[in-house]
């Protein structure tokens, strides 16, 4: 297994030389929190002996979204995790969700959405999401974690607390570490 991080939104996502932020929060951007996250996950799957690549370490570093997947398979990933926070209307909306674009992927999904459980947010379910190019790749297991709500104060408060980052990055990466090669 080789993982791919891609901490989600940053520059040049969506148009070249400009940052984007994706949701927006009281205190937080989604792409700052995604980028914090995918770090932590990195460090815990490399101490199991997972080799990672991340689309983007920092929030300067170009990541045209359609070039991800590409760029990806082209370091030789076999399985691709994007991190990101959901956004609504409604600060009531809440919880935690993980998609995944082929049928391929569905159990990739499935496995890395067990260990999100210990935040204790609402369980939104593992779901088929056909538009999100992150997940385009025919050849790698792909799975997209929304972790939580950026403007409910509830689940905020949960995924900015560094004891439950750490906590859930060592299940996701013990998870990864379980898994049989693609």
């Amino acid at each position: 297994m080789k993982l791919c991080i891609d901490p989600g939104h940053g520059m040049s996502n969506k148009k070249s030389g400009i940052y984007d932020s994706g949701a927006l929060g009281t205190l937080h951007e989604e792409a700052a929190l995604a980028l914090v996250w995918s770090h932590e996950l990195r460090k815990a799957c490399e101490a199991r002996g997972i080799p990672v690549w991340m689309t983007r370490t920092d929030r300067c570093e170009a990541t045209p979204l359609g070039s991800r997947v590409t760029r990806a398979e082209q370091a030789g990933c076999t399985h691709l995790i994007s991190l990101h926070l959901n956004d609504a209307d409604a600060s009531s909306a809440n919880g935690f969700e993980t998609l995944y674009r082929t049928t391929h992927s569905q159990s990739f999904a499935e496995a890395l959405h067990e260990p999100l459980k210990v935040m204790g947010l609402r369980d939104r379910g593992v779901k088929l999401r056909t538009d999100l190019a992150v997940l385009a790749s025919k050849h790698m297991p792909s799975a997209l974690i929304e972790l939580g709500f950026i403007r409910n104060a509830g689940d905020i408060s949960i995924v900015t607390t560094d004891a439950i980052i750490t906590q859930v990055c060592g299940l996701l990466a013990d998870r990864l570490a379980a898994l049989e090669p693609a």
